[in-house]
């Protein structure tokens, strides 16, 4: 575990420094100066807060290294209990570590090393029959946590929850049949609240913390603009506001013909129309006003639709390595937030590899290329010849890691934009879930020729 934890912060070692992103300045600021953010939840800046003691950073980056660490090694244990720990977990570790780029997002102060861990904690309180009730209470505590750290691992952790529950309505079916696939997952119904239950407490965490800071009763501040910058960017707001515009007084009409064809264009840039209606919270009573004449439209919300499943499947091939690491100097909110409330910590951030060096990341995108379409290859060869040879948590585990990968992709891609990060950051659970297929196939051979 020690091992499989400093491997995982290898690029911030090497780096001088935890490696930063656009938006790890907002979630410093959550940490140190108690500030709400606009566009994301308070939950990751509470973690950086806590784990740093006080404001260490490499205890941060140490703390996500070693979730990650504990959590495989029990998910190892759960998936292959007949094979000794050291010869599972090296290998499993290896292959998500080395031929992924996961190192790059544990060592970078943002939750993207949480998204996959939820896929690990999920499988955990579901599949772990060995936990007591103190165990699967310690799984939810950490799916909490991950939950509350972004909206997207809180509607994959529901989405998992909503298969689970069809797969136990389909493993009741069977046993009344007397017929039970091999491949079938099975667990007691009460192990899928325990997956629940993170995520009503993250939902209501939201809400929380926006009404205890004055801010209303909320789940989030900025829904309505992310869903505006989607509709720009697919092209169905410019047509929906030529449509409107001669009888409806929206703001953005007299920007309908100037619209950004790219949501971070529609939100980031100075020149938005976004920027020029109000900006966050004083566009909101427009924006929704408009947002809920639009999904009305029944036209409208089909081809929303249609767009959300080509985005979303989209976004499972947009895969690469080191997607935003790329050099945050003085004008960059982490550079302006250590300015600001951590001026001793500017020098050893200046002196860092990514302050002002561009990052290429050359054969390491041309690796997870690789290694994705080889690890898909070998788990649908495993499900067609290997089936009745692998026993059922192997199975369970890979379902599980399939269906993360596929709900990561519509949860993002669907319902905010097709960005490669948002992919690449779980896109190791399934050369992880092949490692330990193979594994698991390797022992059946020993045992019978």
């Amino acid at each position: 575990m020690a091992l499989a934890a400093l491997g995982l912060i290898l690029p911030a070692l090497w780096n001088g420094f935890p490696l930063v992103y656009s938006d790890t300045g907002a979630y410093l600021a959550t940490a140190f100066e108690g500030k709400v953010p606009m566009a994301r939840p308070t939950g990751y800046g509470l973690f950086i807060r806590y784990t740093s003691l006080g404001g260490h950073l490499w205890l941060t980056i140490l703390a996500q290294g070693l979730l990650f660490a504990g959590l495989l090694m029990r998910t190892v244990r759960v998936v292959l209990p007949a094979v000794p720990v050291w010869k599972a977990y090296l290998p499993a570790a290896a292959s998500a570590i080395a031929l992924t780029g996961l190192a790059w997002y544990a060592s970078t102060l943002m939750p993207d090393i949480f998204t996959g861990l939820v896929a690990l904690v999920f499988f955990l309180l579901v599949f772990d029959a060995e936990a007591r009730w103190w165990g699967r209470l310690s799984y939810a505590a950490l799916a909490y946590v991950f939950c509350f750290a972004h909206y997207s691992h809180m509607a994959l952790l529901l989405g998992l929850c909503c298969l689970g529950l069809m797969a136990w309505l389909m493993q009741a079916t069977y046993k009344r049949l007397r017929r039970m696939p091999q491949i079938m997952p099975i667990f007691p119904a009460s192990r899928l609240i325990w997956a629940i239950l993170p995520v009503g407490l993250s939902i209501f965490s939201y809400y929380y913390v926006n009404y205890v800071n004055d801010l209303g009763w909320r789940m989030t501040r900025s829904a309505h603009v992310f869903t505006m910058a989607r509709l720009s960017e697919t092209g169905l707001l410019q047509e929906y506001l030529h449509e409107t515009c001669g009888y409806k007084q929206w703001s953005l009409c007299p920007y309908a013909d100037s619209l950004p064809d790219n949501a971070a264009a529609f939100i980031w840039n100075d020149d938005s129309p976004f920027k020029k209606t109000g900006y966050w919270d004083n566009s909101r009573p427009q924006y929704d006003s408009l947002l809920g004449d639009f999904f009305k439209r029944g036209h409208y919300l089909k081809q929303y639709l249609l767009i959300s499943v080509i985005s979303g499947s989209a976004q499972m091939l947009e895969l690469t390595v080191g997607d935003g690491l790329t050099p945050y100097n003085e004008s960059s909110s982490p550079y302006k937030f250590f300015e600001r409330a951590m001026p001793q910590k500017l020098a050893a951030y200046r002196a860092s590899q990514q302050f002002e060096r561009e990052l290429v990341f050359g054969w390491e995108r041309s690796l997870l290329n690789w290694v994705m379409a080889l690890s898909a290859l070998l788990l649908a060869s495993a499900l067609v010849y290997g089936r009745h040879r692998l026993a059922r948590p192997v199975w369970s585990w890979a379902l599980v890691a399939v269906a993360s990968y596929v709900l990561n992709a519509f949860c993002t891609g669907a319902l905010a934009n097709v960005y490669a990060r948002l992919q690449a950051r779980v896109a190791w659970v399934l050369p992880l879930a092949c490692c330990l297929v193979l594994i698991a196939l390797w022992q059946q051979r020993k045992k019978s020729p």
